[in-house]
């Protein structure tokens, strides 16, 4: 159990520093109903509801950008806050005034709460969570129908 443990620690956690950009839709599927990413929400707000905080709101300006990096990690095929800044800034041009972000990957059977679990784990990811945000979104991707890609953002405006 400790062995899978830290195997999913080091996937959900591992950081690239490449910073080009390409595209590869081979076997890739956005999940645009969102099913999977507001499942996480859920998860995300009801943790946030455990310490007295107040939910976030899904924002679709939000999605776009998250699901745009997303899409860039599945290309990658490793996650990464590659580019950071550069969503940073788009959505300060938006006049939201703070930014944050947690990004996974894992192709465990319960990908959304493996993805949560492992944030909420994490102190960098979990103060992402607990932070004065009041909107967000999720954008999951799934490769080859096993591979779970997320990306959340947090902002507030």
């Amino acid at each position: 159990m400790i062995k899978k443990m830290v195997l999913l620690m080091i996937l959900l956690f591992s950081i690239s520093c490449s910073s080009s950009s390409s595209s590869s839709e081979n076997n890739v599927k956005d999940l645009s109903n969102k099913t999977m990413a507001l499942e996480a929400l859920e998860q995300i707000n009801a943790y946030r509801k455990s310490l007295n905080k107040t939910t976030l709101e899904w924002d679709d300006e939000i999605y776009q950008i998250a699901l745009e990096h997303t899409n860039y990690m599945v290309s990658k095929e490793k996650i990464s806050h590659d580019n950071f800044e550069d969503r940073s800034q788009r959505l300060f041009k938006l006049n939201y005034t703070s930014v944050g972000e947690n990004v996974a990957w894992n192709n465990y059977p319960d990908p959304v709460s493996t993805a949560v679990t492992g944030w909420i784990n994490s102190s960098g990811h979990r103060a992402n969570i607990e932070g004065d945000f009041n909107k967000t979104a999720i954008a999951v991707v799934v490769k080859d129908g096993q591979d779970y890609y997320f990306t959340q953002i947090f902002a507030k405006k």
